[in-house]
């Protein structure tokens, strides 16, 4: 079994062979299912890489943020 920092490492690798031309990377996720990124998808594979970050540093996701103005409607 993969601990989560061997995944990142292995995400950000897939990661940087996509960014630097390699037109397909195939990763394993925490499931053991493998997921095949293309350049279309590489929004995606930069989600997966920050969502290992988030689960190694331990602390929660942001998923709100609200902004208060004083001026507007």
């Amino acid at each position: 079994m993969t601990t989560l920092a061997q995944r990142l490492v292995e995400a950000e690798a897939a990661y940087h062979s996509l960014m630097t031309g390699r037109s397909a990377v195939t990763v394993t996720d925490q499931s053991g299912e493998s997921i095949t990124y293309g350049r279309a998808r590489a929004s995606d594979l930069a989600g997966y890489v920050a969502n290992l970050k988030q689960q190694i540093s331990g602390r929660p996701a942001i998923k709100t943020i609200r902004f208060n103005t004083s001026k507007g409607i």
